[in-house]
């Protein structure tokens, strides 16, 4: 078999034959994931104890620029999540709730972060339906059970944005 070098990297690469199920699910696992084939097969190896620390670093070395726009979002994210709900809360306090320049204050900010849990979601290639719906759905008389929820939805969404790339 022919060797191929990688015009970047300047590593060499081998090509192995799989069954075409183990391939399919390699492939999904990669696009769920958002990262590359032999990502998902370095973590499955790493996960195993095969793929010694120093390689596993190496690796995640390589995907350090796509851990670097995760956690951007995540911060996108959280600071948007943040704005939003302190806004709604106080928008609810009676001397603020007949002031029609405040509703229109956290409705632009809404907006703006609804378009930023939109971005998230085609950059990222993630399911924010949660999150979204819990922007319509918070206000400021929401009990502290129901804002402990709100946040653990947020938290939960962060941490699956996170996993994916060094999982």
């Amino acid at each position: 078999m022919a060797r191929k070098k990688a015009k970047k990297s300047g590593k060499e690469w081998k090509s192995i034959k799989i069954p075409l199920s183990l391939y399919q699910t390699i492939t999904a696992v990669a696009s769920r994931e958002n990262t590359t084939k032999y990502h998902v097969i370095a973590s499955a190896l790493a996960k195993t104890g095969k793929l010694s620390d120093e390689e596993f670093e190496e690796l995640l070395a390589k995907n350090i620029m796509a851990v670097d726009r995760r956690v951007w979002y995540s911060f996108k994210l959280i600071n948007g999540f943040a704005m939003f709900k302190q806004l709604a809360i106080v928008s609810n306090f009676p001397s603020l709730q007949r002031n029609k320049e405040i509703k229109e204050y956290v409705e632009k900010e809404k907006k703006k972060f609804l378009g930023t849990i939109e971005q998230v979601e085609k950059r990222l290639k993630v399911d924010l339906s949660d999150i979204r719906k819990i922007v319509e759905y918070i206000s400021g008389d929401n009990s502290g059970t129901e804002v402990a929820k709100i946040n653990d939805t947020v938290k939960r969404k962060v941490i699956e944005i996170l996993t994916k790339v060094v999982s």
